[in-house]
């Protein structure tokens, strides 16, 4: 009993340690004091100075040179801000290296304040005047603005069903009435005249460019069951559409019936053992992780016979940590094969139903989503096997989304396949549902995917061809967000964009509860699959600019101040041309919460924040050189197709065998031509070297280290040892989480190593105030994000730098001003001291004698 109260009173003491540690650090809403973390002299102001944003060189120029955009998105009710503020807000932009907003969810049907009037069917007049005065603001302090069309607006005028897409993505390509009110906005808003700018916005070279509709695609929605349940009217234009299309095709069914019927290949024997569950569950798997919990059961049914249970009873939100499978499955290389199954849930459920690898790297042959209702229902899949393998799975998945039993009979897997017609006649055809595609022949689905493919396509060269050609505007325009539309296709317009996020929120009871909800607390320096960061590099599309609008580590991700400095140093690595922090702040009366306030909000962070400058320096002056050798993806056509068929338009790493770690080492993209190109050499090393030598990607220590002349960082777990940044080291002696990110910058001068001022930023563990954990693994908060002040953890260091005169360090209070003096000792030609706790500091600033 002693021992046990002794070992309770040391974890009380630890927990105590743990938040002694923390100090109170805030930086204030409105500082745009000059000083050593101001990088506002990187911009050129005010924007738009040497004329409009011009593509070039198959990258983004402002005159004669390289424009790199480092951005920010503000959302709802924050872009229209009151004039005082938005004075306060561009100055501080521009103080950390900001140079792009992107006005986000500016038509937000779920917000108030924004640029819509209440009843969302015309713009607000006054809500447009500030938008007026704080991109006025914005350009003086050299930030160009990135204007989006379509966000999250719900045409309140056309008729909902139940289920519909969130503000009707993918409906609202090929739907007429909608296009034309997204043209009416377009009108509106960039022909609107800017009394403080004195252009209108299809004018304003501060606008660097115009996005038409934010993460939309008809080929995506499509493939994500958003049409299953569509009624009339959308549903018999999309019908339309299609019919058209196939008579322009066919001319006639016969050539139809022709073309459809012509892939059917006999059907043979079965190869799945104990499909119906005559020996129980002999053969069959019901795979749990996590903290997942669900039990397997073979019943009878007088309908069916025999049956298996799941039962469901405990998820975390992801779909395959409950999976039932059956191994066993041989498959040859190009043969079709039949699945069949019978189904039925307590309620509606989704599942999804592939046929992968049954080991490592478990990759897909077939993957595809299917509802299952309440009553018995019969399912066909056919599918074709690009490989030859003798230990595949039958895999039912997506389990784990959420609670519930369901119920499967009859599963059946054959080689060949019977296709059957959806109709014999042209003028009787309706388009295709996801949930019935996968039933027909090679022919039909090729030309569905084709068809969608030529409509989405014709909706964003056609609204390009509006927004300039119409109404003249003279900036870029960017269509959508590869992933929920083809990389490819997006470069028919001016710029790809993507987005992407490192482990965004999970929410396994109801989306966006505020209450139960998941992140993953992890770090993703070294990470062995790369992180986001492959899966971004190969959605760009060589010969165009890249931009990535959309990306955040979101809070309360303790590891959180690593995000724009990865994303940074590999953006500069790959060449991109723009990266965005998603988002800087979404409330007009949110400046000076003095906290973290939700999963993604920046601009009262202190860690993102105390890291932006040395992320902004190091990408808009290109301190990390390109890659010196590219390696095209290889996509023809049939390929692309093929996996936008099984997974939808998102084309990842994993889709051409490889693993995203090619991204540290070369530039990564896509191509439009059809010229043969090289296969990409498949990166396998532990520790992944840039080939330019700046960057290290260690998979092993999980740890990132940047070096460059003018940028120096180390990102990730910390074992007490030095570490070397070229001439300069670093040796980590105290953090909470055996974690941290520091870095050097070169203020003054052209190199570290010749210096005249160099800004330290070092950060690690932070939470706000009486912030509640549910778990030791701190995946969770719920609603006790806690108050003000936000607090941090001041990371214990020696720095070693080398210099031939004697310097001055000091610690940095919050707007980045001098305070107190840290001692340095010279010695064999390097200036050493340590930074840590007594400093009650981020960063410091390291000044050389004169």
């Amino acid at each position: 009993m002693v021992r046990l109260l002794l070992v309770l009173v040391l974890l009380l003491m630890s927990v105590g340690c743990v938040a002694a540690d923390l100090v109170p650090f805030v930086l204030p809403w409105d500082d745009a004091s000059a000083g050593p973390s101001n990088v506002s002299s990187l911009i050129s102001k005010p924007a738009g100075k040497y004329g409009f944003v011009k593509v070039k060189d198959s990258h983004l120029y402002e005159g004669g040179k390289r424009l790199r955009l480092f951005g920010v998105n503000i959302t709802t009710s924050a872009c229209f801000p009151q004039h005082s503020d938005a004075e306060k807000v561009a100055a501080r932009l521009a103080k950390f290296g900001i140079n792009c907003v992107r006005f986000h969810h500016m038509d937000a049907a779920w917000a108030d304040d924004v640029i819509l009037t209440k009843d969302k069917r015309q713009i607000d007049p006054t809500q447009l005047e500030r938008l007026d005065y704080f991109i006025y603001q914005l350009r003086k302090n050299g930030i160009y603005a990135d204007i989006n069309l379509h966000v999250s607006r719900e045409y309140p005028d056309m008729p909902a069903w139940q289920g519909h897409p969130d503000f009707y993505k993918g409906v609202d390509i090929f739907y007429p009435p909608m296009v034309q009110k997204q043209q009416e906005y377009a009108r509106q808003l960039l022909g609107h005249f800017n009394p403080y700018t004195k252009t209108r916005y299809v004018d304003e070279p501060s606008v660097a460019f115009v996005e038409i509709s934010n993460e939309d695609g008809l080929l995506y929605m499509w493939s994500s069951n958003g049409f299953e349940s569509m009624p009339d009217p959308y549903a018999s234009s999309f019908t339309d559409l299609w019919r058209k299309w196939l008579t322009k095709q066919y001319a006639s069914d016969e050539k139809l019936q022709k073309a459809w019927t012509g892939d059917s290949q006999p059907v043979g024997p079965e190869l799945l053992a104990n499909g119906s569950f005559e020996q129980d569950i002999q053969g069959w798997n019901l795979e749990t992780h996590n903290d997942t919990k669900a039990s397997l059961a073979v019943d009878r049914d007088e309908r069916v016979g025999n049956f298996v249970r799941v039962n469901v009873t405990k998820t975390d939100g992801t779909g395959w940590h409950v999976q039932l499978t059956h191994p066993g499955v041989v498959l040859k290389k190009d043969k079709y094969y039949t699945i069949t199954f019978q189904a039925k849930a307590d309620h509606k459920l989704g599942v999804s139903v592939g046929v992968q690898m049954a080991g490592d790297p478990w990759e897909s042959v077939f993957y595809t989503a299917r509802e299952v209702e309440t009553g018995w229902n019969e399912y066909k899949l056919i599918f074709k096997s690009d490989r030859n393998d003798k230990d595949m799975r039958l895999n039912m998945s997506d389990l784990g989304l959420q609670p519930g039993v369901w119920d499967f009979a009859h599963f059946s897997i054959k080689e060949g396949a019977v296709y059957d017609l959806p109709v014999t006649h042209i003028a009787d055809i309706a388009y295709m549902k996801r949930g019935n595609i996968d039933s027909y022949g090679p022919a039909i689905k090729r030309d569905w995917l084709q068809f969608l493919w030529d409509t989405e396509a014709d909706y964003w060269t056609g609204m390009q061809s509006f927004i300039k050609n119409e109404l003249g505007c003279k900036p870029s325009v960017v269509g959508t967000a590869v992933g929920f539309s083809p990389a490819t296709m997006q470069a028919k317009l001016d710029i790809v964009d993507s987005h992407s996020y490192w482990h965004h929120p999970e929410f396994p009871v109801r989306p966006w509860d505020s209450e139960e909800w998941l992140i993953r607390n992890v770090s993703m320096a070294g990470e062995p699959g790369s992180g986001t960061l492959g899966s971004l590099a190969a959605a760009r599309v060589f010969g165009k600019p890249f931009t990535v609008t959309e990306y955040n580590h979101p809070a309360p991700n303790t590891y959180s101040s690593e995000a724009f400095l990865l994303l940074a140093a590999y953006a500069s690595l790959q060449d991109w041309d723009g990266i965005f922090v998603f988002s800087y702040q979404g409330s007009r009366d949110g400046w000076n919460t003095r906290k973290i306030g939700n999963f993604f909000d920046t601009d009262q962070h202190p860690t993102k924040m105390a890291a932006m400058p040395a992320a902004s320096a190091m990408f808009l002056r290109g301190d990390v050189q390109p890659a010196k050798n590219a390696q095209v993806i290889p996509l023809p056509n049939a390929v692309l197709m093929d996996i936008i068929a099984k997974t939808g338009p998102w084309i990842g790493p994993g889709h051409i065998g490889l693993t995203g770690l090619e991204a540290m080492r070369s530039r990564i993209g896509q191509s439009t031509s059809n010229n043969p190109v090289k296969p990409i050499v498949k990166e396998t090393a532990a520790v992944v070297h840039s080939d330019t030598g700046q960057l290290a990607w260690d998979t092993v220590r999980r740890v990132v280290t940047v070096d460059t002349p003018r940028s120096k960082a180390f990102i990730g777990m910390t074992n007490g040892k030095i570490e070397k940044l070229g001439d300069v080291e670093v040796q980590v002696l105290s953090s909470m989480q055996n974690w941290a990110a520091i870095t050097l910058t070169a203020i003054k001068g052209t190199s570290i190593a010749d210096f005249g001022s160099v800004l330290i930023t070092a950060t690690g563990y932070t939470e706000n105030s009486g912030m509640k954990w549910k778990d030791d693994q701190h995946t969770s908060v719920g609603r006790n994000w806690g108050e003000a002040p936000s607090l941090v953890e001041c990371i214990g260091a020696e720095i070693r730098i080398p210099t031939k005169k004697p310097v001055k360090v000091w610690a940095l209070d919050e707007r980045g001003q001098r305070g107190r003096q840290v001692p340095v000792t010279m010695q064999n030609g390097k200036a050493i001291f340590r930074i840590g706790q007594d400093y009650k500091t981020l960063w410091y600033e390291v000044e050389r004698v004169k």
